[in-house]
């Protein structure tokens, strides 16, 4: 399984990177860089922050990633309302910090 990981938190971008060592991992730091890591792989999942920086959000990201027929895992440490408005049933929302988050992590790359 190719994953692109986006997320502008290195301890965030560690802790994913460690839950999901088996897998093939591409990681980016921030929207522009996941934008162009995206056109060049083949990825089979995306997973991204919600929030990367300075009122950066990777719509721009995501809806490529849906065009291309990526399955999206968004996760978030804040509300998911908007998301789900705007995504429904498209993407896997995962907020960051709930229990059981590393076998949410897992499990939402092997659906």
């Amino acid at each position: 399984m190719k994953v692109l990981l986006v997320d502008d938190y290195e301890p965030q971008r560690d802790l994913v990177s460690g839950i999901l060592r088996d897998h093939d991992l591409v990681l980016a730091s921030d929207l522009e860089e996941g934008l162009t890591k995206l056109a060049g792989g083949d990825f089979d999942v995306l997973i991204t922050d919600w929030n990367l920086g300075e009122r950066s959000t990777p719509i721009k990201l995501v809806d490529e990633a849906i065009s291309m027929g990526i399955k999206v895992v968004i996760r978030t440490g804040g509300s998911t309302e908007g998301i789900s408005r705007k995504y429904r049933d498209t993407v896997q929302i995962l907020p960051k910090g709930e229990g059981g988050e590393v076998e949410l992590i897992r499990r939402s790359v092997e659906r």
